[in-house]
């Protein structure tokens, strides 16, 4: 496969046809080729429609049909794998869809003439079926970076025992791993969170299908933006713009640096306790905002609670060493 020359209309054409070859129903172009934007290195993004699929099998059909697709047309070709039934409801009733997102590139090259199959048109669907389960998915998304959020606020038994080596080199190594991916639960915390204030407040699905978290809050109604600005700025002298919140995305599977600092060296004990106050807050906002929009809803109510649980610990404990903090005590600046 070559990246050296900007894949071309022909090459999703040919592409295309492969996969109707194999027996999907119908494929859709959307991305940068379907744009005219196309560059050297980018990928041919495809969209393979099939008559019915087991979604338990999706990865297994989706790396077959790359293969395939790959193989027709000598490029990177990434296939979106879904059926006729799926590919309905998230086109029609789920406005906030990665399908609604793309649907302004989206372009039929290819589609199998012979007669459609029977089609289970109400077969159990496990996507969101509405923009309302589509954000209680995201708060699940929060949900869970709370939970690693809570898992390392403080000092594992591995950690804890190096803290008494003569060499500390290793201790703070350990440590300073421990705390980025403190900063890393607490940014997908608020990227949910943010998402789901915006699905349950019509932002625009492009928005919400990439990772800007200011560019989606700026899009909230005027309420929410003001108030999630807000509680992204509460630590200014730590947490210097909501850059330093929703970069570690990519510091912490990367470790890139930051105005000439490690990842690690950004994220002190001080600065992640702090990154992850903000976060249960934004969760508990979050929480608050998609019930007011949707009603009452276990998801709701677990955010809810762990939001409260995650932040009363890091108020209460040092996420240095694990130990109590000074009663009373708020966020530490330097």
């Amino acid at each position: 496969m070559t990246r050296e020359a900007a894949p071309t209309l022909d090459d999703a054409r040919r592409a295309a046809r492969s996969l109707v070859s194999a027996g999907v129903g119908e494929v859709w172009l959307y991305g940068s080729v379907a744009r005219g934007e196309s560059e050297p290195g980018s990928d041919i993004d495809l969209v393979a429609v099939l008559d019915d699929l087991d979604y338990g099998r999706r990865s297994i059909v989706k790396r077959e049909l790359q293969e395939a697709a790959r193989a027709a047309c000598g490029r990177w070709v990434e296939v979106l794998v879904t059926d006729r039934p799926e590919w309905r409801i998230q086109r029609k009733q789920v406005p906030a869809s990665f399908i609604s997102a793309i649907s302004c590139d989206l372009m039929l090259l290819a589609c199998d003439t012979v007669e459609m199959a029977d089609v289970d048109w109400d077969k159990h669907q496990v996507m969101p079926a509405s923009d309302a389960e589509l954000a209680l998915e995201r708060l699940r998304g929060v949900l869970l970076n709370l939970t690693k959020i809570d898992a390392t606020r403080v000092p594992s038994p591995p950690e804890r025992d190096r803290a008494d080596d003569d060499d500390p080199g290793d201790y703070l190594l350990v440590r300073g791993g421990r705390l980025v991916m403190l900063c890393e639960a607490a940014d997908m915390a608020v990227e949910n969170a943010a998402k789901a204030v915006g699905v349950v407040s019509g932002v625009r699905a492009q928005t919400l299908w990439e990772h800007d978290v200011g560019k989606i809050i700026a899009e909230l109604d005027d309420a929410d933006t003001d108030a999630l600005r807000g509680l992204l700025a509460s630590a200014p002298g730590l947490v210097k713009s909501p850059d330093y919140v929703s970069m570690w995305r990519t510091r912490g599977a990367y470790g890139s640096p930051t105005e000439g600092k490690t990842a690690q060296e950004v994220a002190t004990p001080a600065f992640a306790r702090a990154i992850g106050l903000i976060a249960c807050d934004v969760a508990a906002y979050a929480a608050d905002a998609v019930e007011n929009r949707i009603g009452g809803h276990t998801d709701v109510a677990d955010v809810r609670r762990w939001a409260s649980k995650v932040r009363a610990r890091l108020a209460d404990h040092d996420t240095a060493t694990g130990g109590p903090t000074t009663a009373g005590a708020g966020l530490v600046e330097p």
